[in-house]
């Protein structure tokens, strides 16, 4: 058997598995394939689609703070995530505190050095969340208190939009995220079985899941 059809192999077999497989194993799957995208796209895919509408699979999961930064920031991109824009914030400054051992939860206690710290581990991940999508309260209570983490510049633009909305930014402003109903289910990669089948998995359907054998 060549290599690309012992992939194809595997992939086929993991898509084929059912919903308790995957939520039991969700977190190492994510964390793997982000890894290997190139190597197994319709698993990025699949992973992709279920994480999109169903993101708790992962945050409540007691692995995500393990989780690998190439994992998380894969996660964050994704455009049809259904998760707040101040939910992502939050379990991003949970996820940097628990990646460093010599952080603790209380963050009024904080020195500079420790804010540097974690600065320094969710510096990829900002420009990837949509502040500007946040309401003014949200803004207020959560980020506002933590602005030292962030770059200068967006600080600085954040303020002023909050106060000032029809302000110049320099910030560029990402798009809010689009919802599962603007979504086309006509995947280059995956074909509408498996959108049926993520569909099993998102609703916890009780039914055992259909074994599909017909190649891709």
């Amino acid at each position: 058997m060549e290599l690309h059809e012992l992939v194809e192999y595997l992939q086929q077999c993991i898509i084929n598995f059912n919903n308790d497989w995957i939520e039991l194993n969700g977190v190492k799957l994510y964390d793997f394939i982000s890894h290997h995208k190139d190597v197994f796209p319709k698993l990025q895919e699949l992973c992709n689609n279920i994480m999109s509408q169903k993101p708790k699979l992962l945050i409540d999961s007691n692995e995500f703070w393990g989780l690998d930064d190439e994992a998380l920031l894969s996660m964050i991109q994704l455009d049809y995530l259904e998760m707040k824009e101040v939910e992502i914030w939050d379990n991003l400054i949970k996820w940097g505190i628990a990646k460093n051992s010599t952080l603790n939860s209380d963050m009024k206690t904080w020195s500079v050095k420790e804010y540097d710290i974690l600065k320094e581990t969710i510096s990829k991940f900002i420009q990837h969340i949509r502040f500007f999508q946040m309401t003014s309260q949200e803004y207020y209570c959560k980020v506002r208190p933590l602005s030292k983490l962030l770059p200068k510049e967006l600080e600085e633009d954040l303020l002023s939009h909050y106060i000032v909305p029809e302000y110049k930014l320099a910030t560029k402003v990402l798009l809010p995220r689009k919802t599962q109903n603007d979504k086309i289910f006509d995947s280059t990669i995956l074909t509408r079985k498996y959108f049926n089948l993520i569909s099993y998995w998102i609703d916890n359907g009780q039914e055992k899941l259909p074994k599909f054998t017909e190649s891709v």
